[in-house]
This record gives C-alpha cells, structure tokens and sequence, in this order.
C-alpha cells in the first residue's frame, strides 16, 4: 500500500509588511516587466494596484494596509520566513529547488495529494499492506464442476434435443443441492454449414437454445460455424456477433467464472478458478482458406497456451485444454511446451463425434496427458467434468461405466452416455 513520506514540508510564507528597501532581484513574473527594476519609482499620487516595491517619497496621507495581511498570498514568496503565517497561500509554493531550511514539526494543515515517495516512510503504518503476489493459492480450493458438448444442433430434430438438454440441465441444477457446475462449454458447430448455408437465422436459433442453460456458456468455433460456410468472412462475422460472447448476455450478469480473452485472438479465452486452468484455443477442422494465416494462427494458439502454463506456476493443480478438433501442429507444440510439468492436462474436442479417450505421448513419456473427444451432442448429454477439491478428504469415486477417473483429479461423467437411438444406430 502506498505509505505517505515522512520528508518535511515548508509553508509558503505571506509577509506581513512591504519590504523597506526596493528589490534588487528580477520579479517573479517576466511579462511584468521586461528586466529588474534599477531605481524605484517616485510617485505623488497612490496607484490603482499595489506597488511591489515602495515609493521614495512619503505620500501625504497614510496608505492603506497591504492585502497581504488580510488575505493568502496568490504567488509564493521569494525567501522564506522563520514562523507560520496566519493563512495558508491559495496554491502551493511550485519550486525545483528544496527549500534552504527544514522544518521540525509537522504543519497545521493537511496537503491536498499525498507526498510521493521512491523511500519508505520512517515510522511503521497503522495497518498491515497489501499482501503480496505470491506463485501458491491463497486459499483452499474448492470442488467443483463445468458441463462440456459439442456438433449440435446438426438438424431440425436435434434444436429439440439441445432444448430438453438445456432443460435437463436447469432442473438438475436448481433441484440439487450439492450440484456445483458453474459453466457450459459448447465445443464448436453449432450448426450444419451444409444445411443452414450458415444463414444469421442459423445463429440466432444456436444463440437463443444456449441461452436457455441456466449457467454461463462459453463457445468456441467450428468448421462448420465458419470455414466450411459459403462466405467465410461473412460468417465469422455472424458467429463473433451472436456465439462468442454468450456468457456477457445480461442472463448471467454477475457470474463468477473469472474469463480473460486475448487481445488479438478473442475467441482465445483463459480461466484459472479454484486451481484449475481452463484455455480455449480457436483450433477448427475443415476447409484451410489461408495457410499462411492458419500456420500464424497454430503457432498463437500454441504459444498462448504454453505462456499460461508458465504464468500461472504455481496456482493451478491440472490444466483443461479446450478446442474443437485435434491439429497435428497444436498437439506438437504442446507436448513440447507442457511435457514436463508434473500436474495432469486434458485435451477435451468435439469433431470427431463418438466418445473416445486416449493417451497420445505416453509411450514419450508423457502419462499425465490424455485427448478426450465427446460425442456428438444429438447423441448423448453433455459431459460432466468434476474438479475434486482440497476442503475435505473424500475422492473421487467412478460408480458406473458411464464415468472415469483421471488421476485423483478429474472425474468425467458421461451421464448416461449414448441415447437409445444412438446405440440402435451404433449396434448397427
């Protein structure tokens, strides 16, 4: 915390009574006079303003007590006086200069801004400082959990299914009292690029159906929201304006999911709460239209993802990766930067449409890093991912085949896992 200095202050002083002997020094203000006044001036008659030097001769009737004595002076003194004045000046003495004698005691008045000091103050503040940034959290962290799908809706029939899904999901939050889901990712397509020709009705009926989850969503793009549209551009456009920045809509005002974008890339996100690190990356599948800018865009997306490791040393206890698709470049650039940190890493995806977990880098000897690709979301439900906390000693148990348990941190739910109509279609 900032902590006034303890360096004394010197009053600016209001003389009493004018000089007796004329000033032998330049005025204060040059466009006064154009040079120091020689000689005084003799006048007979008093003048309308105030001399600053007195007159040779006498006047013939007393002349009126300076306003010095009866008001703040407008400008500083030149020298300095060895008691207070009566009255503080208007503004304070403006000098590049230290004044020749310190005072001892502390002045009667308070200064309007605090005095800057490079030094510390000499005698100890009353209260305690901030406390400082440190690499460790600074309290327990806490369980807790965040929903994740992705590839709908695809059709007509499957708004419905991402309708009941939002359903579903309100009323397991709002009749559980030990649910702890604090966000819904949407893994990218939120739409088929072949059947809406990417048309704004296309996102806003993604939009509108997201915005049925009781808690913030957070969407990151796919092919099909964007490259593998008819007008790229335009539909980009589309996408940023009604998918990127759900969780800003005023439904989820006050939320507590504490996101930061990048600058350049917006739809990059970071969340780091209760340990966990959360990093979302542009990372589509389909269509390259530049290569030169998808390269640019990889090589981002690679160093955002490992400078945040790095950042946040310390403070987290696993890392959640998050992107639509598996890019060779991506997952390269990865192992390279994150294999030897000792805390687990998930990669979660969408894309590929059936459920799947495997451990790319283990024979490299990376074992605490796993791809996990979700179903496509007309399908099965979204995915529950549960962080396990450090505010009581119970772990995380798997209880049925739909669950899994990575390490002793992460614990996915498939919550049932395919529909009856998904497993006719998978038996097949």
């Amino acid at each position: 915390s900032a902590v006034p200095s303890a360096s004394h202050s010197t009053l600016p002083s209001t003389t009493s009574l004018p000089s007796a002997t004329p000033s032998a020094s330049p005025t204060l203000d040059p466009a006064t006079t154009a040079s120091p006044s020689t000689s005084p001036s003799a006048s007979l008659l008093p003048s309308e303003s105030p001399s600053i030097s007195p007159s040779v001769l006498p006047t013939s009737s007393p002349s009126a007590p300076p306003s010095a004595t009866l008001l703040p002076s407008n400008s500083p003194s030149i020298s300095h006086s060895t008691s207070p004045t009566a009255l503080p000046s208007v503004s304070p003495t403006k000098s590049l200069l230290p004044s020749l004698v310190p005072t001892f005691s502390p002045s009667a008045m308070a200064s309007i801004s605090p005095t800057k000091s490079t030094s510390p103050s000499v005698a100890p503040t009353s209260s305690p400082t901030s406390p400082p940034i440190t690499d460790t959290p600074t309290q327990v962290p806490l369980q807790f959990s965040i929903y994740l799908m992705g590839d709908i809706p695809y059709k007509e029939s499957e708004e419905v299914t991402l309708k009941h899904q939002m359903k579903n999901l309100t009323k397991s939050i709002m009749k559980d009292t030990t649910e702890d889901g604090i966000a819904l990712f949407h893994l990218g397509d939120a739409m088929h690029a072949q059947r809406t020709s990417c048309k704004i009705e296309a996102y806003n009926t993604a939009r509108d159906l997201f915005l049925l989850s009781p808690i913030p969503v957070f969407v990151t793009p796919g092919d099909n929201d964007w490259n593998d549209c008819p007008e790229p551009d335009v539909s980009w456009g589309r996408w940023s304006r009604n998918l990127m920045r759900l969780d800003e809509n005023i439904k989820y005002e006050g939320h507590n999911v504490p996101i930061q974008r990048q600058k350049r890339y917006e739809e990059n996100f970071e969340i780091l709460h209760n340990g966990i690190l959360i990093i979302c990356t542009n990372l589509v599948a389909g269509s390259v239209l530049d290569e030169a800018v998808w390269d640019k865009r990889i090589e981002n997306n690679v160093k955002f993802t490992t400078d945040l490791a790095k950042a946040y040393k310390g403070q987290y206890r696993g890392i959640i990766l998050l992107g639509h698709s598996v890019r060779n470049g991506y997952m390269k650039g990865v192992y390279t930067g994150l294999k030897n940190i000792r805390e687990p890493v998930l990669y979660i995806h969408g894309d590929g449409h059936n459920w799947e977990v495997k451990q790319p880098f283990k024979e490299d000897g990376w074992d605490n890093f796993w791809d996990i690709q979700v179903d496509q979301g007309g399908h099965a439900p979204p995915i529950k991912l549960t962080f396990r906390g450090l505010d009581h000693e119970a772990p995380l148990v798997v209880e049925n085949e739909h669950q899994f348990l990575f390490g002793d941190m992460f614990l996915i739910d498939r919550r049932g896992g395919l529909y009856p109509h998904a497993l006719r279609k998978a038996s097949d």
